[in-house]
């Protein structure tokens, strides 16, 4: 078998493209933080709401991190 790295520009376009999923993912999570504040203000229930971003939260944290390791690989 081949055990080829991928190349530079490969890794760079991996990157480029997993930035933007995490910033679109972090734009509807700063979206759906801004609906449950309103939700909380106006006193409707929220704690069904809240849960629904521990998941999203993750997403975040396993993109992030499989950004770092590719910006090591690139370094």
């Amino acid at each position: 078998m081949d055990d080829e790295k991928p190349s530079q520009e490969d890794l760079k376009s991996k990157l480029k493209i997993l930035t933007i999923i995490f910033y679109i993912i972090l734009l509807i999570w700063l979206v759906f933080i801004g609906f449950i504040v309103s939700k909380l203000i106006s006193g409707g229930e929220t704690t069904s709401l809240f849960i629904g971003t521990i998941p999203i939260v993750g997403i975040l944290i396993i993109l992030s991190q499989i950004k770092s390791k590719i910006k090591k690989e690139i370094n």
